[in-house]
């Protein structure tokens, strides 16, 4: 069987694709909300962020939690549907290994990924020169509100059958 048959002439092959590319996208999302730099130039995208040179506590911005946690979220989804058809490509079953490493890789994203600062240093470190747009507490909202997400989803995959599961 050739790639172009197995990959994108097949369905569970295109549910791949597309679950991989839009899991590479969410990614590449989550990566680059914190690392957002509005300070020194005035983008299109400033209104979503709070100056950072204001203090902490001053800086909470409800609705950037919810992006980037809506972010991590839908890539678990997306990342545990192209794991799960990688395996029905490859001839095996699914199994909770899916679940388990999109789980890790998303929740572990989701506890770094927000204390990166414009550098792309970790905040806190000694080395990280910049700012970050997230403080300690909206990346503790973060990291638990994607785990919530991550239970929810999970319980939603596992509550899901397929038509060929149900005859």
């Amino acid at each position: 069987m050739s790639s172009y048959e197995k990959y994108v002439n097949s369905e569970i092959g295109r549910t791949f694709l597309i679950s991989g590319l839009l899991a590479l996208i969410l990614g590449y999302l989550t990566i680059i909300i914190p690392l957002a730099d509005t300070v020194s130039t005035d983008p299109w995208y400033s209104f979503l962020y709070n100056d950072v040179t204001i203090a902490e506590e001053d800086r909470f911005n409800a609705f950037l939690v919810i992006l980037e946690t809506l972010f991590f979220v839908l890539f678990y989804f997306f990342f545990t549907i192209a794991l799960a058809s990688y395996k029905e490509i490859n001839d095996q079953i699914p199994s909770w290994g899916q679940l388990f490493y999109a789980g890790s890789v998303t929740i572990l994203g989701s506890l770094l990924i927000p204390q990166l600062d414009f550098q792309g240093n970790v905040e806190g470190t000694g080395s990280g020169s910049g700012y970050n747009h997230f403080t300690s507490s909206m990346q503790t909202w973060v990291a638990v509100m994607t785990i919530v997400g991550v239970v929810f989803v999970s319980l939603y995959i596992y509550y899901t059958e397929t038509q060929k599961s149900k005859n």
